[in-house]
């Protein structure tokens, strides 16, 4: 939020009236025919005595307007936003300038008559009342401009991540701490207290913003949080020992024991944006899916700050909360936030492979336990979604050198089920041509031995079932789904040059 346009706004109101002023003075006297000394005495003492006088009253008219503006505005304003807004707003430079240039103008203007009494007054003095009272008057439209401007949800969320992360700042590279004094360790403590309030009042705004159903506001708060996670991540490294630590009353719900774990790992400003964060998914699955979206694609992206600073624990952390909240979309139903949460936790995954293999292996088991899950609880898309964002990774994983894909396979042919109702035979369907993509993509790169065990998994269905699932495959010819979707794909399609490569998998078994 910059000053200049008020700064402007308050140079044209008092410029163009002075200049008015101006104008007909020199248009009123011999028509341009007076001097610069004869404009100065037109404005006598005896006036500028006279007019000053009811300055007090005209001063503080002004004050009481603009406190009685601010304060309703200032009080509407707070009882949207969550976060603390008279702290910032009074914390703020420009609105303490303002007002206490507004309160010195009042004191001055009442004082002055004192000085004004007798006949031989002095003319600067009761000059100046008349310049601060322009000047009141002139910064009055600009301030409320300003106030309004300050009061802008991005200008809000800016104010409190800008403030944690000055905060933390000095510590950076040790240079505050030094070596340990009392002072600076409390000092160290405060920063982690703004850090932690900064992700506690923008949680909240988002929290307030969903009631409301404002959509931009949420977003906005969401995009703050991850900011501040990623900054603190990528800072981490550079900041002092005692860091780490952090008092357990910030963290009341979790138990002791999972305290311990985020201190000693040193990943508690990620544990305590990513508890908002599902805090804030679980609100969203009822009333705003793009908070869903949002949450997941900005986990997806602290997991990735995690894997650029190499940080095993905040990425395993990570991948802890994108498994809540899979287990979080099941529970509701709501197959649209397992589907995009998926495809954000796969493109995580997809990025770990290479450094983090066992994580990378655990989340493809993970994924087979929710496909399973979500089979048994009626959401056969879901099942199908999981099947697709395996085979997928199961390709990506072929490719990585010095990747085993051959334990991702074995999980992956356990994902189907039989089927005992018409929803189950959706899923099972879909998991069968995820398999026979995926046989294909082998035959194609001449694995016989990981073609011959989905085929061997195969063999138990009727060729007439697997003659179907290959057609329809091969009928998918367009790659974009026909409706609008999150990802825009068609999981059937397949490239022509593969087209080949599903036939002939599918001969031995027909």
């Amino acid at each position: 939020m910059t000053v200049r346009p008020f700064l402007m706004l308050f140079l044209a109101i008092v410029g163009v009236t002075v200049g008015f002023l101006v104008l007909l003075l020199l248009l009123d006297v011999r028509l341009f025919a007076i001097d610069l000394e004869t404009l100065a005495l037109s404005f006598s003492r005896e006036g500028l005595v006279h007019g000053s006088q009811s300055l007090p009253e005209v001063l503080a008219a002004v004050l009481g307007l603009s406190l009685t503006v601010v304060a309703i505005v200032v009080q509407l304003a707070s009882q949207r936003y969550a976060a603390r807004l008279i702290d910032l707003f009074m914390a703020d430079p420009i609105n303490l300038g303002a007002f206490s240039f507004m309160v010195g103008s009042c004191i001055y203007a009442l004082l002055l008559p004192t000085l004004t009494a007798t006949s031989d007054a002095p003319r600067l003095a009761a000059g100046a009342a008349y310049v601060l009272a322009v000047l009141n008057f002139g910064l009055l439209l600009p301030y409320f401009g300003y106030v309004f401007s300050f009061l802008q949800p991005e200008n809000i969320i800016r104010r409190i991540r800008t403030s944690a992360l000055k905060s933390m700042a000095p510590f950076v590279e040790g240079t505050a701490l030094g070596t340990p004094t009392a002072r600076s360790k409390s000092e160290l403590g405060r920063a982690q207290t703004e850090v932690l309030h900064a992700t506690e009042q923008i949680s909240d705004n988002c929290l307030a913003a969903v009631g409301q159903l404002d959509r931009s506001f949420a977003l906005l708060g969401l995009r703050s949080l991850e900011q501040l996670s990623c900054h603190c991540l990528r800072k981490k490294a550079q900041l002092p020992g005692e860091w780490k630590s952090v008092d357990a009353r910030f963290f009341p719900s979790l138990s002791t024991e999972f305290h311990e774990e985020i201190v000693s790992q040193g990943t508690w400003v990620e544990a305590r944006t990513l508890i908002e964060f599902e805090r804030l998914y679980r609100r969203g699955l009822v009333e705003m899916y793009e908070v869903v979206s949002q949450i997941a694609a900005s986990t997806r992206q602290i997991g990735m700050a995690a894997l650029k600073s190499s940080d095993r624990h905040a990425l395993t952390l990570v991948s802890r909360l994108f498994n809540t909240y899979i287990r979080h979309a099941l529970n509701a139903g709501s197959i649209r936030a397992v589907y995009h949460t998926l495809y954000q936790y796969r493109q995580l995954s997809v990025a770990m492979m290479g450094e983090y293999r066992e994580l990378f292996v655990s989340v493809v088991e993970r994924l087979v336990e929710y496909g399973r899950l979500a089979n048994s609880m009626g959401l056969p898309f879901a099942t199908v979604t999981v099947a697709h964002d395996i085979r997928y990774l199961c390709e990506e994983a072929y490719q990585d050198e010095g990747t085993d894909v051959r334990p991702l396979v074995r999980l992956f042919l356990t994902l189907d089920q039989r089927a005992d109702s018409k929803k189950a035979r959706v899923a099972e369907t879909g998991v069968r041509k995820a398999q026979s993509i995926l046989g294909a993509f082998f035959l194609r790169s001449e694995e016989m031995e990981l073609v011959e065990w989905i085929r061997d998994d195969m063999r138990e269905e009727s060729s007439d079932r697997l003659a179907s699932i290959r057609d329809e495959i091969l009928a998918v010819k367009d790659p974009k789904f026909w409706e609008i979707t999150d990802r825009g794909t068609n999981f059937d399609y397949i490239e022509e040059d593969m087209r080949p490569f599903l036939r002939a998998f599918y001969e031995p078994l027909l």
